[in-house]
């Protein structure tokens, strides 16, 4: 059968998106026929894993079982959890399917949903997943006071996701309001090298950009060029932490620059010493998401020896 899918189907790719019909059994009428998502991973024997906003599809998929398409918007893909596509289409669903909930909170959030009735309460609900993976107090002392908007093409940071080494290889693309005449300084940290079991190395960052004018960070001060995540197999995952501080004018630094073609002076760091040093108070924006060891790491730390990372 595989043979014959890939003759009479073009290749897939990682990144491509997708489209795989919902069988009759499961959609009403007036539902969409099909559930959008992204290629996730692809096996050597041609399988595809598929990530939807609802979650990672169960079932393994081959080509003939989907329709690559252009330009649809797929949302917010949600990684940290394995779904059947059955209850994929109860949740895509426009009628009354038991996976559709919506937030019923009239004051503060009680739920693990997004409040609906109040967007400060959501918020607050949102930032307490900094408490729950402990980056306060490991990282920092206290919680942003809002969320940073990342993203790694089509793959989002959500605050303790998990993605993999292979799509936070390049560097993110990172949004937030920006306040006007302000300057930011924005650090990509790993809390937990070489692993949340003995980090002895903590931080080890990754980035680390100063001056920022406004929202435009190619026009900050690049003191550490961006490095991809690279844990060491076995280590388990790691949690990889984006900070935002503001200030109301430009900072004399004076840390050496790092290039990402080699690893020296980035471990031990601590974002919250350097924000003491200079007077750079607490995070006003943030977020994370976990990674472990896969096999694009080694070809990283080539890069970090000053080799080619293809």
């Amino acid at each position: 059968m595989k043979p014959s899918s890939d003759k009479s189907h073009p290749p897939a790719d990682v990144g491509d998106n997708v489209t795989i019909p919902i069988p009759d059994v499961d959609k009403g009428r007036g539902d969409l026929q099909n559930i959008i998502g992204v290629i996730l991973q692809k096996t050597d024997e041609g399988l595809h894993k598929v990530g939807t906003k609802y979650g990672i599809l169960q079932k393994h998929y081959c080509r003939t079982d989907f329709n690559v398409c252009i330009q649809k918007d797929v949302g917010d893909i949600k990684q940290d959890m394995e779904i059947s596509l059955r209850t994929a289409a109860t949740k895509h669903s426009v009628g009354s399917g038991q996976g559709f909930m919506k937030c019923t909170c009239m004051k503060n959030c009680t739920t693990n949903k997004i409040c609906k009735k109040n967007k400060d309460n959501s918020l607050d609900h949102k930032l307490k997943s900094m408490d729950e993976h402990q980056v306060v107090p490991d990282v920092v002392d206290k919680s942003p006071s809002s969320d940073l908007e990342v993203s790694y093409g089509v793959s989002k940071v959500n605050l303790g996701n998990e993605l993999t080494p292979t799509q936070v290889k390049d560097m993110p693309n990172v949004t937030r309001n920006a306040e006007e005449g302000a300057f930011y300084t924005l650090c990509v940290t790993d809390a937990d090298a070489p692993s949340r079991k003995d980090p002895k190395f903590r931080e080890w960052h990754h980035q680390l950009v100063v001056n920022i004018p406004g929202s435009n960070i190619t026009a900050g001060e690049t003191h550490s060029e961006y490095v991809g995540s690279g844990p060491s197999k076995g280590t388990g995952l790691h949690r990889y932490c984006f900070f935002l501080y503001k200030k109301p004018g430009k900072v004399e630094f004076d840390e050496k620059f790092l290039t990402n073609r080699s690893g020296e002076n980035r471990g031990n760091f601590s974002i919250r010493n350097f924000a003491k040093k200079h007077a750079l108070g607490d995070p006003v924006a943030g977020n994370l998401y976990q990674a472990q060891w896969d096999d694009y790491v080694p070809k990283l730390y080539e890069q970090l020896n000053g080799k080619s990372a293809k």
